[in-house]
């Protein structure tokens, strides 16, 4: 995540970093959340068979849903 320039501290908003991260994966392999509290202030989403592999204390957290996820 931190190569994308995602922070894990809570505050900051990893959306981005995290959606690029998705993105740039291929279909069917993992992207891999490592421990941390990810801000997500937008919706993610997931097109292409792609799995969230969230590790150890990973949190993902939003104001607008509870896990701040759109799967389609």
């Amino acid at each position: 995540m931190t190569a994308y320039g995602a922070k894990g501290d809570g505050v900051a908003d990893d959306k981005g970093a995290i959606q690029n991260a998705i993105n740039a994966c291929p279909a069917g392999q993992v992207v891999f959340i490592p421990p941390g509290t990810y801000r997500l202030n937008s919706e993610l989403t997931i097109t292409k068979g792609v799995v969230l592999g969230v590790q150890g204390q990973a949190r993902l957290s939003s104001r607008r849903t509870q896990t701040g996820m759109v799967f389609r």
